[in-house]
C-alpha cells in the first residue's frame, strides 16, 4: 500500500504537485488499483489507506472482516464505496450491508417500474420510505421487524392501511433477497387489532339522537334533518350503509311504505323488500318530493361512524361505555336488539334483518339493553319471603 500526491505538469511546463493524496495497491485479483482520496490531511489519509490495506488482506484471504471494518465502509462516501464494491474488497453479502438501504430502494423502484404502473411503485416507495424514516432505518443491518410492526401500531393507522405498508416492505425485502444482496427476510407480523365491540341504542337514546339531530347543522353534506330521516329509515329498515346510500326515489313505494334494494346493492346478492313505519315513509317522501328519480337519497359519507358519534354527543348521548362503541351499524343493532327485547320471535327477527343463519339471530337474544337484566332481576324482589316469614312466625 502507498500513499502519494501524484505530480503534473502545467500549462506552463512547470512540476505540481496535487493537493489530495492517493494510494496505490494491488488487489485480490492482482490488479493494482490506483484511488484518489478526498482528503488534504495526511492523517486522515493514513487512516483511509490502513483500512483499505486491511479490507485488501481479508479479501485476499477470503474472510468476512470484522464489523468493526465493515461499518467504516458504510460510512465512506458513495463514490469510495463503489471503489471498493468493485474492486472486490467486500463480499456481495457485506458490501450490500454497507449501502445505504435508499441506494437498494432506488433499485428497487427502477425495476418495479419496469413490470407495473407508476402510481402503484410511487405508493409502494412512499410506503417503505415511511417505514424506514419511522424506524430511523439507514442500512440494512437497522431493519427489525418487530420495531417495523411497533411503529405502525403507534401511527394509529388503520388495519387495511397497516397491512398495506407491511406488504410493501416485505417485496421490497423479497426483492433484496432475490437479488442475492440480503439472505434473509426480516419476520413482520401482521397487526391484530381489537374489534371495539358495538352497542346498540337504548330507546332513550334513540329519542334523544332524532330531536338532536333534526334541529343539527349539515354535517359530512348532510343537512341535519337529512340526517335525521337516515337514521329513522336505518333503524327502521335494518338495511346496511351502503345499501341506503345505493337508495333513489324509486327505491320507495310509499303507498305501501316499503322499500326495495336489489341485489346489486346487497350484501348477500339478494334482493331486499323491507318495510317502514307510515311515519318514516312520509319523512322521506317529502325529502325526495323535489329530487329526479335516478339522485340519491342520501350522500353517506365514508366516516359515517364519526357522524353519527359527533351527532351522539350533541345529543348527550356515550358514544362508548361498558355495553361498547356507538357506530352507524349500531343503528341496525338497535333494531335487532329492540326485536327481541319486545319478544319477536328469532324467526321473524331473522327475516327482517335477512341473516343468512338463525344463529346470527340469536346473538341479539343475548345482548339486551342496559337494563333489561336489571329489570328481570327486580322480579324477584321478596320472592319466597312472604312463606319464610310465615314460618318462622
Amino acid at each position: 500500500m502507498r500513499l502519494f500526491k501524484p505530480k503534473y505538469k502545467n500549462k506552463k511546463g512547470k512540476t505540481k504537485q496535487v493537493a489530495k493524496w492517493w494510494v496505490e495497491f494491488r488487489d485480490p485479483n492482482g490488479i493494482v488499483r490506483r484511488w484518489g482520496l478526498s482528503t488534504t490531511d495526511q492523517d486522515v489519509a493514513d487512516i483511509t489507506a490502513s483500512q483499505i490495506s486491511s479490507l485488501n488482506e481479508w479479501s485476499k484471504k477470503r474472510l468476512n472482516p470484522p464489523e468493526s471494518l465493515v461499518k467504516w465502509v458504510r460510512a465512506q462516501e458513495p463514490k469510495l464505496r463503489n471503489k471498493i464494491y468493485a474492486a472486490g474488497l467486500l463480499r456481495a453479502e457485506q458490501a450490500n450491508r454497507t449501502r445505504p438501504l435508499t441506494e437498494h430502494l432506488a433499485d428497487f423502484i427502477r425495476d418495479l417500474q419496469v413490470n407495473s404502473d407508476n402510481g402503484y411503485s410511487t405508493q409502494v416507495e412512499a410506503n417503505i420510505r415511511r417505514i424506514m424514516d419511522g424506524c430511523d432505518i439507514e442500512y440494512w443491518g437497522d431493519v427489525d421487524g418487530t420495531k417495523i410492526r411497533d411503529f405502525l401500531i403507534s401511527e394509529g393507522l388503520g388495519k387495511h392501511t397497516a397491512q398495506h405498508y407491511i406488504i410493501s416492505f416485505k417485496v421490497f425485502a423479497n426483492w433484496l433477497k432475490e437479488q442475492g444482496r440480503i439472505k434473509e427476510t426480516p419476520v413482520i407480523k401482521s397487526i391484530k387489532y381489537i374489534v371495539p365491540k358495538q352497542r346498540a341504542f337504548e330507546e332513550n337514546e334513540l329519542q334523544a339522537l332524532y330531536e338532536a339531530t333534526r334541529k343539527g347543522s349539515t354535517m359530512y353534506g348532510l343537512t341535519g334533518h337529512e340526517r335525521y330521516v337516515l337514521y329513522k329509515l336505518a333503524f327502521d329498515s335494518g338495511l346496511r350503509k351502503n345499501e341506503l346510500a345505493s337508495l333513489t326515489r324509486t327505491s320507495f313505494n310509499f303507498e305501501k311504505r316499503t322499500v326495495l334494494v336489489p341485489g346489486t346493492d346487497t350484501k348477500n346478492d339478494n334482493e331486499a323488500y323491507q318495510r317502514i313505519t307510515p311515519e318514516t315513509a312520509q319523512l322521506v317522501k317529502e325529502l325526495v318530493k323535489d329530487r329526479m328519480p335516478s339522485i340519491k337519497v342520501f350522500k353517506i359519507h365514508v366516516h359515517s361512524a364519526i357522524m353519527i358519534r359527533k351527532d351522539c354527543k350533541n345529543a348527550g348521548i356515550e358514544a362508548s361505555n361498558d355495553s361498547g362503541t356507538i357506530k352507524f351499524h349500531s343503528l341496525r343493532h338497535s333494531l335487532a336488539s329492540h326485536l327481541a327485547n319486545k319478544g319477536v320471535p328469532p324467526h321473524v327477527v331473522k327475516k327482517i334483518l335477512r341473516h343468512a343463519n338463525i344463529s346470527t339471530t340469536m346473538r341479539y337474544y343475548t345482548h339486551l339493553l342496559r337494563g333489561a337484566e336489571d329489570e328481570a332481576i327486580s322480579k324477584l324482589v321478596g320472592f319466597g319471603e312472604k312463606r319464610a316469614k310465615q314460618q318462622t312466625a
